[in-house]
């Protein structure tokens, strides 16, 4: 069971000095993976920055998210079975996620940054977590047919 948020968020310290997206702004792209609700969706910033939006937990109707930064090339990698879930959660670049709070009627609250050296083990995916799910349409036509030969 995991722990509670309190609980995390002691063990996840914020980092004052990064400012967190405004996640309200934010596009959903589509879900990667959905059982009774979204698990793993796609997002895109105002300035088109990729995000990956990962449910960890839920706690009173509260459910937290940890948020992040992606890119198209790490999503087609995970998509194609190449990196794991937890390899394309641990793959941001510069080291730093985010942790937000969302109700029923998709409010962000609680959002800090925090650095993934400082993420609990128990809310990362197992390491065998590699994609196993039928590939949205979206994907089909962007991502996985861009660049065919790149790739």
């Amino acid at each position: 069971m995991l722990k509670t948020f309190e609980v995390m968020s002691a063990m996840m310290e914020p980092i004052q000095s990064i400012k967190v997206p405004n996640f309200d702004s934010f596009i959903k792209v589509c879900d990667l993976i959905f059982y009774d609700g979204p698990l793993l969706s796609h997002f895109k910033s105002p300035a088109k920055k990729d995000y990956l939006f990962y449910w960890v937990d839920v706690n009173d109707g509260i459910n937290k998210w940890i948020v992040v930064p992606v890119t198209e090339y790490s999503i087609k990698q995970y998509l194609l079975k190449t990196i794991s879930l937890k390899q394309l959660i641990l793959s941001s670049e510069d080291g730093i996620a985010y942790s937000v709070d969302t109700n029923h009627m998709i409010n962000y609250k609680n959002a800090f940054a925090f650095s993934l050296d400082d993420i609990d083990p128990e809310y990362l995916p197992e390491d065998d977590s590699f994609f196993d799910y039928e590939i949205n349409d979206y994907y089909q036509l962007t991502l996985l047919s861009k660049n065919p030969t790149k790739f």
